[in-house]
């Protein structure tokens, strides 16, 4: 992106934000950011953390990818996500499950999001606590160590073909997804920088 350098009083130069940087992190006149200097380029930061607010979506349309739909709103970071759904029966990993169950398998993969509301075949998952970054360290260092016990379950199992720790495995899977897909919405929402 090109930016036309202006001259404003005797020495100071300033160049302009674009619009869709300052209403996603709700930048007005006033307010403070943050420019560090990295050798030939400046980065701006904001204290604001980026927000979608909210979205609708009907998961009906999406079998049978409705848990990849929702999780992918998740990570994007929406704050509130309106679903509306079909009391009719969809097909999962070969299990038969309702709409609305598999709105609550997505939601229990979300940390920081739960379902609040349900009500004429609609489900609002909303954000129920703010994210914190520094949090992200202990996340990501969660989910290398779940991904390490469960390459060395798995490896135990299949080594000595022992599979019924599958359940343990299932859960190890859900623990690590959890991690990650916290992970991924931080970074989406830029709370997170190294």
């Amino acid at each position: 992106m090109q930016r036309k350098i202006m001259k404003m009083g005797p020495s100071s130069l300033v160049v302009s934000l674009p619009a869709e940087f300052t209403s996603k992190y709700k930048i007005k006149k006033g307010d403070e950011i943050t420019i560090i200097n990295t050798g030939d380029s400046l980065v701006i930061k904001t204290e604001e953390e980026a927000t979608l607010g909210a979205c609708n979506i009907n998961i009906s349309d999406y079998n049978p990818i409705i848990m990849r739909v929702l999780g992918v709103l998740y990570k994007a970071g929406y704050d509130e996500i309106n679903v509306k759904y079909e009391p009719r029966t969809k097909t999962f990993n070969n299990q038969n499950y309702s709409e609305l169950d598999l709105i609550q398998k997505s939601a229990d993969l979300y940390p920081g999001m739960d379902i609040i509301s349900i009500k004429n075949e609609k489900a609002l998952l909303k954000e129920n606590s703010k994210i914190v970054a520094e949090e992200f360290d202990n996340y990501l260092n969660q989910a290398f160590l779940n991904l390490h016990q469960m390459s060395m379950n798995i490896y135990g199992a299949v080594k000595n073909s022992n599979y019924s720790s599958s359940q343990e495995i299932d859960l190890m899977e859900k623990l690590l997804n959890q991690n990650t897909n916290f992970c991924l919405r931080m970074i989406s929402k830029k709370t997170y920088s190294d």
